[in-house]
């Protein structure tokens, strides 16, 4: 169970936008929206959220984001007009269930770290250069700004209104 709370939408947001950004070969979005939920009483951070965003060739992206979830669940759909594939902690799956490539260890940072600081030693630049999540930055920025706005002009009923 985990025992600590960061940030939901920039650290874990930041994750899925950018695979969803890699995935799709993009650097540049669209129509970026977003939901934040309440702040928790015990963390005093937003524990769930979704945000959503369309490519300029209008490919859809969503996103749910959760610490309301009890078992660590890494999960990214990709629905496409001829199949659906999901991969889900470490593994790639077909609509059948059936594994499409090998497993591969999803939260080993083992060859990351390697490479990051082998690239360092060198002073040559790497595959995990800060420049590479600026797109995922500049996306989450305009979803928070989205879910903001969304609050502070009060798309609310009564009883879902913000304390």
């Amino acid at each position: 169970p985990r025992s600590w709370t960061d940030n939901l939408l920039w650290h874990h947001g930041c994750h899925m936008v950018d695979v969803s950004l890699w995935v799709l070969g993009k650097t540049s979005f669209a129509n970026v929206s977003a939901v934040l939920g309440e702040h928790s009483t015990q963390t005093g951070m937003i524990m769930d959220a979704t945000v959503h965003f369309s490519s300029e060739e209008n490919q859809l992206a969503t996103h749910t984001l959760t610490y309301n979830a009890e078992q660590l669940c890494w999960e990214v759909r990709f629905i496409g007009t001829e199949e659906t594939l999901t991969y889900r902690n470490g593994r790639l799956l077909n609509e059948s269930g059936e594994q499409v490539v090998p497993e591969c260890p999803w939260v080993d940072l083992v060859a990351q770290n390697r490479e990051m600081l082998d690239s360092l030693h060198r002073g040559a630049s790497s595959e995990y250069e800060i420049s590479s999540v600026l797109p995922a930055m500049r996306l989450l920025q305009a979803a928070e700004d989205s879910a903001l706005t969304l609050k502070s002009e009060g798309n609310f009923s009564r009883e879902e209104a913000p304390q």
